[in-house]
């Protein structure tokens, strides 16, 4: 079987690569049910029959009849009228039980970001479940466009399916017009999300869709967006209308039946695994390895991209790009690994950058630009979950030497965490490489013994730095304000007048004034209210240091696509603002977020977080919460308790929790923060941080649901200065319920929590026998330190010993 016709070879070999890895959805039209019977043995009606079956059933007249969604209506009316049979109980019944065609052996083989069903028919669901479920690569979770959650986001082995229009068993259909209205307008977290992969450039295949009659998808599917990857629709034919219609929405279509095409990908597969770029993607059986799989759907090569508004010398983050054309100049660094051999013998390294708007990160990518030129390959972890520990450390043992690159790896600490736990058993090297503010060195420090490697990036340039850098912008001839003075005459300025600050010597030099100060003067400038919205949008997203996805940014300035996109490359926004068909941020992380905290009200700084908040709802349910999605850390740091009642004082920090309650009081974290937000608070209302803990526990039991309602009692019973004995002993049982539910989690949460409050409260006894009560609680939590899992940890261990000592000296 030969490839489609209408790909070229780069093409095909893109396709397949992202099939291997699980990077495409598969949107199912009519076409992809035609040859199937249903329990009585009859063919599934396409559109027209079955609103010719309408027509019959409900005697209407079908001379100038409509199309199925008008005569749709035109039966539930009568049936309203009449008492009679409603539509969806007459159609539900021919679609149930249904026959699989041959070809889904192949489709089902294919592992899949996601499944879009526009059907309301069950094959796919019985492909999956039944009669091809030997060949499955996946298990499905078949669900309605109504359903709560519909995770875009698996582990390899899983898929969910979601039926955009209904399905026969739920009858929740969506075939009239003011069913479509309704899906347009209300949608489920499955439209939403939809809309949302759809424009931000997920690679397709759509299989027997004409994507012509869908109403409430019409604003992604007119929107032309591109893709990484080639989007296709797949069918027998194409109208040649059909075929303009596609091609200017980006779309290949490709003149196959379906069976042909999942032929090809079939026949294809194990020539494209070896392409992929491991031999031990393969098993012995022809088969793909899972754990191979996971990884390099997780890591890619770096990417190079031109982009004519990019400019390092300009306050803009670095990209490989820069690296390639030599633009920055060579910092000082005494920790970091030898570029020429980045691996220790045994065990894990992670090597982390660390500063402040100290050029951290053009560092740790001229180190790693360094690693690559001595002969060490290099892949970037793709940020869209947490690490897969297993994966990386499977490959490492099957003789994988490239080292890793870990943005936010401060994020994934417990996957890190696992993985050093892998690598000092079996003695497998990894390397991985990260950079971080200092501020959030400690998280990594508290989780990782002598794996961590801080390589300190410092503002101040120090020694001949001065010199490198007025060197390295000379042979760019990008001296400025500095061309012509002599050389002693340079680096005084920068040394004396500037204090050899990087950031703001290189601003002066460029800019005449500070990086931070074009994000503010953009903002002061701005009047459309469109582009008004977005830059706030951005802003409050760099405080939390996340790209924002596109179709979450559409949702939440409220803004169909074409007219994002036109905000998006105005000349003003392109020059602070980085897009990709996926996601847009800021030029630089650090630069935006100082200019927020100066420039955007608290005000303006609360209707973007909740708006950027409840854009990203739909994405926030339990598979992704396990797998720390994007979506997930990123609404976890902006409605973080301690953040929001910095930035919006504590009676404002309550309100923007009051409104948020719709969205997610089904979720136990949420009330978790919601009551930390009170202690936060100079004057907390403890009968409220109380009941919000209460109800995160009571949403979700876990040692973090506990533990939260254990600090908020324990604080609550010591802080008046007299021990309020029963608030503090159900307290200690209440931690001591989170030590027991974290026992099998390298954490020291409920140790600390215990040994802090244990030791306030034998402060405030009021006698003796309370004193001694309280003794020998400590000595029962002395001995659990030891047994615990983070016992072996360097720095939990360093934080535990040091609260059993602040407890034995106030004895």
């Amino acid at each position: 079987m030969t490839k489609p016709s209408e790909l070229d070879d780069d093409q095909w070999q893109s396709v397949m690569e992202g099939l291997l890895l699980a990077q495409y959805s598969l949107v199912l039209g009519a076409g992809a049910s035609m040859g199937s019977t249903n329990a009585a043995g009859h063919e599934l009606p396409t559109g027209n029959g079955l609103r010719d079956e309408l027509l019959a059933e409900y005697d209407i007249p079908d001379d100038g009849a409509g199309n199925l969604r008008l005569v749709y209506d035109l039966a539930a009316t009568i049936a309203q009228n009449s008492g009679g049979t409603a539509p969806k109980d007459f159609i539900c019944p021919r679609f149930t039980h249904c026959t699989v065609p041959d070809w889904y052996a192949d489709l089902v083989a294919v592992p899949w970001r996601m499944i879009w069903n526009l059907n309301i028919d069950d094959v796919a669901t019985r492909a999956f479940q039944d009669r091809y479920k030997s060949r499955a690569k996946q298990q499905l979770s078949s669900l309605s466009w109504r359903d709560p959650w519909n995770a875009t986001r698996n582990p390899m082995d899983r898929v969910s399916m979601v039926h955009l229009h209904g399905d026969s068993l739920s009858r929740d259909l969506v075939f009239g017009s003011l069913e479509y209205l309704a899906a347009a307008k209300e949608g489920g977290a499955a439209h939403k999300i939809f809309w949302d992969e759809w424009s931000s450039g997920v690679p397709v295949v759509a299989v027997g869709a004409s994507l012509d009659d869908e109403l409430d998808l019409a604003a992604p599917l007119l929107s032309r967006v591109d893709s990484e990857r080639p989007r296709l629709v797949v069918k027998p034919s194409f109208t040649e209308y059909e075929e303009f219609r596609f091609k200017q929405s980006g779309i290949i279509a490709v003149r196959m039946k379906a069976e042909e095409f999942f032929r090809s990908v079939a026949d294809d597969t194990e020539a494209a695994l070896a392409r992929i770029g491991e031999d031990q993607a393969i098993e012995s059986t022809g088969g793909i390895n899972p754990l191979a799989m996971a990884f390099y759907r997780e890591f890619r090569s770096p990417t190079y991209r031109a982009d004519r508004w990019h400019d390092i010398y300009d306050g803009d983050e670095p990209t490989w790009q820069d690296l390639r054309d030599n633009l920055p100049f060579e910092r000082t660094l005494v920790e970091r690994l030898s570029p020429s051999e980045p691996f220790r013998p045994k065990g894990l390294n992670v090597l982390a950058f660390h500063g402040e708007l100290s050029g951290t990160t053009t560092a740790e990518m001229s180190y790693l630009h360094e690693v690559e030129n001595a002969g060490v390959g290099i892949l970037e972890h793709n940020g869209d979950v947490t690490l897969n520990a297993k994966a990386i450390h499977w490959m490492a043992k099957v003789g994988m030497r490239k080292v890793l690159r870990v943005e936010r790896l401060v994020e994934f600490v417990d996957a890190v965490s696992e993985l050093e736990a892998l690598c000092a058993r079996s003695g497998v090297a990894i390397t991985l490489v990260t950079s971080v503010r200092t501020a959030r060195l400690p998280q990594l420090k508290l989780r990782l013994g002598d794996s961590l490697i801080a390589a300190h990036v410092v503002d101040d340039l120090e020694g001949d730095e001065v010199g490198r850098l007025l060197a390295k912008l000379d042979s760019k001839k990008r001296l400025n304000v500095l061309a012509g003075m002599p050389r002693a005459e340079q680096v005084k300025y920068l040394q004396r007048r500037h204090r050899s600050s990087l950031v703001d010597g290189l601003a002066a030099i460029t800019r005449g004034r500070s990086f931070a100060a074009r994000y503010e003067e953009a903002y002061a400038d701005v009047t459309d209210p469109v582009e008004i919205q977005v830059l706030r949008l951005l802003l409050t997203a760099s405080e939390v240091r996340h790209e924002i996805p596109m179709g979450v940014l559409a949702r939440a300035v409220d803004a169909d696509f074409r007219t994002l996109n036109e905000v998006l490359s105005s000349e003003r926004l392109s020059r602070l603002a980085q897009v990709t068909a996926a996601r847009v941020s800021v030029r630089h992380m650090g630069l935006a977020a100082e200019a927020a905290k100066r420039t955007l009200s608290v005000e303006d700084r609360r209707a973007a977080t909740t708006a950027l908040a409840r854009a990203l709802g739909p994405y926030v349910q339990p598979m992704a919460i396990t797998l720390r999605t994007r979506e997930v850390t990123f609404v976890a740091r902006l409605m973080d308790a301690r953040r929001i009642v910095e930035a919006f004082g504590s009676e404002t920090a309550a309100e923007f929790y009051d409104d948020l309650e719709a969205d997610f009081q089904w979720n136990s974290r949420f009330w978790e923060q919601r009551a930390l937000a009170e202690l936060e608070s100079e004057a907390p209302r403890w009968s409220r941080a109380e009941a919000w803990a209460r109800e995160a526990v009571r949403r979700h039991e876990d040692g973090l649901s506990l533990n939260t309602l254990a600090t908020v009692l324990l604080r609550g019973a010591v802080v008046t200065g007299t021990l309020d004995e029963d608030a503090f002993f159900e307290g200690l049982d209440t931690v001591d319920a989170a030590r027991v539910q974290t026992a099998d989690r390298v954490t020291e949460h409920p140790y600390i929590t215990a040994l802090h409050y244990l030791r306030r409260g034998r402060a405030v006894a009021r006698d003796e026998a309370q004193r001694r009560r309280i003794d020998a609680v400590f000595n029962f939590w002395r001995v659990e330190v030891e047994r615990s899992a983070a016992w072996s940890h360097a720095g939990m261990r360093l934080d535990m010993e040091r609260a059993i000592s602040e407890y034995v000296n106030g004895m």
